[in-house]
């Protein structure tokens, strides 16, 4: 067993127990359900600034006990979108 935590700006601090062979995706479900983000993949999970895939488990990763997984929300940017010559 493994326990992970997960901060985010803007929340709490989160402590998940795990299985080392469990894949990720459940700690991520849970983060999000428990802090009311909605869905999972609106967010972005990284461990020492490369990105976590939900598939991946904490022995392919090497992930120690106490790891800290840093969620980001998901950015949508670039150019603004015109509409009628109004820029939105």
């Amino acid at each position: 067993m493994i326990t992970l935590k997960v901060q985010k700006e803007g929340t709490q601090d989160f402590y998940y127990t795990m299985r080392r062979d469990q894949p990720l995706q459940e700690l991520m479900v849970a983060f999000c359900q428990r802090r009311q983000l909605g869905d999972y993949k609106t967010l972005r999970f990284h461990v020492d600034g490369d990105r976590v895939r939900g598939c991946q488990t904490p022995n392919e990763l090497e992930l120690e006990n106490g790891y800290v997984i840093d969620a980001w929300s998901e950015l949508m940017g670039g150019r603004g979108v015109q509409v009628s010559g109004v820029k939105i």
